[in-house]
C-alpha cells in the first residue's frame, strides 16, 4: 500500500539522485525506511531517471517480508516484482538475472551478480565452463537505482569481508553512474566517512538525508566532516506515535529471568542474546507455555511454526520472544520489554527498535544483562566497543533511567541521549579497520575494467583470496533422517566448518546427502562420503577455492549408483543427537 510519510520523504531522496548525488540515508528504526523504495521507482520511471531498481537487504528473511508484504502492492499497479535469494517464494517472482521492475535481493546474490559471476550459474562460471550470462544482470544493474538497505550489517565495524567487497562496488556504481542510496539507522559517521573515502566518493558529491526533529551532535558531526545535510524532520503522527519515556535498567543473568517470567504475564517480552546456546538454555529456562525460540539455526519447519507462535503471542500481548540478533533485521516484533545480553550501543538500539512499533499506549523498557564472570560480547562483539557501551549507559542511566536513554528517535533533549550520541562517543576514539586492501584494489579495477570472470577467478584462485567470498557461499545443513524440503538450515560455508562434533566425518569425507534427478524426472537421496566437502569445511588442510569445489563435487557425483541425469541440490548432514524439535541446531563453537 502507499504511504504519504514514505512518498513525501522518497521526494526528498529523489530530488538529491536526480541531480547525480549520492545519497545516505540516517532515519530512526522503524520509521519505515524500506517503504521508500517502490515511491522511488515509480517517480524515476515516470520521468525516465532510471527503468528498474534493486534493493539489496542482508538477510533471506528480509527478502521474504519486503517480497510479500512491502512491495507487493506494487503487482496489483502493472509493475513486475520479483526476489533473489536461495529460497523459493510463491507468487514465481524469482529474478536471478534482476531483469523485473523492481527486485529485492540478498546481499550474496548481488555481490556475485555484480562481480559479472551470475549467482545462478556460479558452478559453471568457477569450474571454468562458461563465461555466464553476465551482460543481461549488468545491464539491468546499469539501468537502476540501487538501495543498500540496513547498510551498517556490511558496512559497519565488524564487517571486513563483506565491506572489502562493498568498497569496489561503491567506486564501480559511482564510475558508471548509477544512482545508489545507503539506508541506516546505526552507522557512526567516522565509520561513514572512511567508507566512501575507501570508495573514492567525494564528501562534496554526498547528501545525507538525516530524520530528525530536535537532532543530535551527529548531524553537526556529519556537516564538519564535509557531506551536505539535509535535514528532514518526521511528520507530527509519527513524532506523537514514537516519542515514549524509555526505561533503561542494568540487571545480572539471574534477574532477568526473574523479570522474563513476572513481566511476561501482562506484558511481550524479547530477550536477545548473543550466542545460539545463550538463547536455547535462557528459552529452556522460561516455564512456562507461551514462549518461542528463533534463531538463524532453525530448520525450515521450525521457523515456519516459530513466526506462527509469534503472531499469536503479539495478538495475545503477552509471553517471552527468546532470539540471538538475528531478530534485529527480517523478523516482525512489537514487544513491551527487551531483555538484552550487553553488545554494541548500535545492536542494542536495533533491538529496542522492536519494541512498541505499532503506535499503541507503551512503556517501553530496556533491560540489559551485565555479565558475572563471562567475556563481554560473549566472542561475537568487539570486547571494546561493548565495555564502552556499558560504561556510556551507566553514566546515563543514574539509577532510575527514566528518560535518560532515547532508543528510538534521532533527538537528544534535556536530560535524555539518543542512542546516537553514545555511538559517535564510541567510535569516535577507537581506530577504524581498514576497508581498502590488495583484494579491494584489485577488485576496484576488475570492476571498471572489462577482464572476464575467469581473469578474476583465476587471480583469487591464485593468491588464495577466497576468503572475503567464503561469507557468501551458503551451505544447506540436512538433520539425519529428516525431509530435505523442511528438515534443513541454510548457512554459510564457514559456519559450517565450525560444526566438526555435529557432522559425519570419517577418512573419506564428510557425509552428504545429494538430491539426484533420475529416469523420468523422479528424485530421490543419495548419501556419500564427500572429500571435496571435507575439504572445504577445513578438515584437510588444502587450499580452498570455489573452483576446486565445483570440480571435485562434479567428479564425486560421477561414481554415484544408477544413471544420474542431473543433482537438484547438496546437503550437508547432521547428527541428530545435534538437534531438537523447537530449538534447532546448536554446537560448540
Amino acid at each position: 500500500m502507499r504511504s504519504s510519510s514514505a512518498e513525501a520523504l522518497a521526494n526528498v531522496v529523489y530530488d538529491s539522485l536526480s541531480k547525480g548525488r549520492d545519497v545516505v540515508l540516517i532515519a530512526p528504526t522503524g520509521f519505515g525506511k524500506t517503504l521508500l523504495s517502490p515511491h522511488l521507482f515509480l517517480k524515476a520511471r515516470s520521468e525516465g531517471f532510471a527503468f528498474n531498481l534493486i534493493h539489496v537487504v542482508p538477510t533471506r528473511a528480509l527478502v521474504k517480508e519486503i517480497y510479500e508484504e512491502k512491495f507487493a502492492w506494487l503487482s496489483g499497479e502493472g509493475y513486475q516484482v520479483g526476489y533473489q535469494s536461495q529460497d523459493r517464494l510463491e507468487g514465481g517472482g524469482k529474478s536471478s538475472f534482476y531483469l523485473k521492475d523492481i527486485v529485492v535481493t540478498t546481499l550474496d546474490s548481488f555481490l556475485w551478480n555484480i562481480y559479472r559471476i551470475p549467482v545462478a550459474e556460479i558452478a559453471k562460471v568457477v569450474e571454468g565452463k562458461s563465461q555466464g550470462h553476465f551482460y543481461p544482470v549488468l545491464a539491468s544493474i546499469l539501468t537502476s537505482i540501487v538501495v543498500f538497505d540496513e547498510a551498517h550489517l556490511y558496512l559497519g565495524e565488524g564487517s571486513r569481508d563483506s565491506r572489502t567487497l562493498m568498497v569496489p562496488v561503491l567506486r564501480a556504481l559511482k564510475a558508471y553512474k548509477v544512482p545508489f542510496l545507503i539506508e541506516t539507522a546505526t552507522i557512526p559517521s567516522i565509520v561513514m566517512g572512511s567508507v566512501l573515502d575507501d570508495a573514492d566518493i567525494s564528501r562534496g558529491d554526498v547528501d545525507v538525508v538525516y530524520v530528525c526533529s530536535r537532532c543530535n551532535s551527529q548531524v553537526n558531526k556529519i556537516k564538519s566532516l564535509g557531506f551536505n545535510v539535509k535535514v528532514v524532520g518526521p511528520d507530527e503522527e509519527y513524532y506523537k506515535r514514537n516519542k515514549y519515556e524509555w526505561e533503561t535498567r542494568l540487571v545480572s543473568q539471574d534477574q532477568a529471568l526473574e523479570e522474563a517470567l513476572e513481566l511476561s504475564e501482562e506484558k511481550l517480552v524479547l530477550v536477545v542474546l548473543n550466542t545460539v546456546k545463550r538463547a536455547v538454555n535462557f528459552y529452556k529456562s522460561i516455564d512456562q507455555p507461551s514462549k518461542v525460540l528463533i534463531h538463524g539455526m532453525l530448520t525450515e519447519r521450525d521457523r515456519k511454526q516459530a513466526y506462527e507462535r509469534i503472531r499469536r503471542l503479539k495478538e495475545d500481548g503477552r509471553g517471552v520472544i527468546v532470539s540471538t540478533q538475528v531478530i534485529e533485521v527480517g523478523v516482525e516484533v512489537d514487544a513491551d520489554i527487551l531483555i538484552s545480553d550487553l553488545a554494541p550501543v548500535e545492536s542494542i538500539a536495533q533491538r529496542a527498535g522492536r519494541l512498541c512499533r505499532s503506535g499503541r499506549s507503551c512503556r517501553p523498557q530496556v533491560l540489559l544483562i551485565e555479565p558475572f564472570d563471562e567475556k563481554l560480547g560473549h566472542g561475537v562483539y568487539d570486547e571494546e566497543i561493548v565495555k564502552g557501551t556499558l560504561e556510556e549507559i551507566k553514566s546515563r542511566i543514574n539509577g532510575s533511567g527514566i528518560k535518560a536513554i532515547e532508543w528510538r528517535l534521532l533527538d537528544s533533549e534535556n536530560s535524555r541521549a539518543s542512542y546516537i550520541d553514545i555511538l559517535e562517543t564510541l567510535y569516535e576514539a577507537k581506530p577504524r579497520s581498514p576497508s581498502r586492501s590488495f583484494l579491494a584494489d584489485v577488485a576496484s579495477q576488475y570492476l571498471e575494467g572489462e577482464a572476464s570472470p575467469h581473469r578474476l577467478i583465476s587471480f583469487l584462485n591464485d593468491y588464495n583470496a577466497w576468503d572475503a567470498f567464503k561469507s557468501t557461499l551458503l551451505v544447506k545443513l540436512l538433520i539425519e533422517g529428516g525431509d530435505p524440503k523442511e528438515d534443513f538450515v541454510v548457512t554459510g560455508l564457514d559456519k559450517a566448518s565450525r560444526m566438526g562434533e555435529c557432522l559425519d566425518v570419517n577418512e573419506s569425507g564428510v557425509k552428504i546427502a545429494v538430491l539426484t534427478v533420475k529416469e523420468r524426472g523422479l528424485t530421490g537421496l543419495e548419501y556419500m562420503y564427500s572429500r571435496t566437502v571435507k575439504e572445504a569445511l577445513g578438515f584437510v588442510k588444502r587450499k580452498f577455492s570455489p573452483s576446486m569445489f565445483v570440480r571435485g563435487l562434479r567428479g564425486e557425483f560421477e561414481k554415484l549408483p544408477g544413471k544420474v541425469e542431473g543433482v537438484r541440490d547438496l546437503y550437508i548432514l547432521v547428527k541428530r543427537s545435534c538437534y531438537v524439535e523447537g530449538e534447532g541446531i546448536v554446537f560448540q563453537a
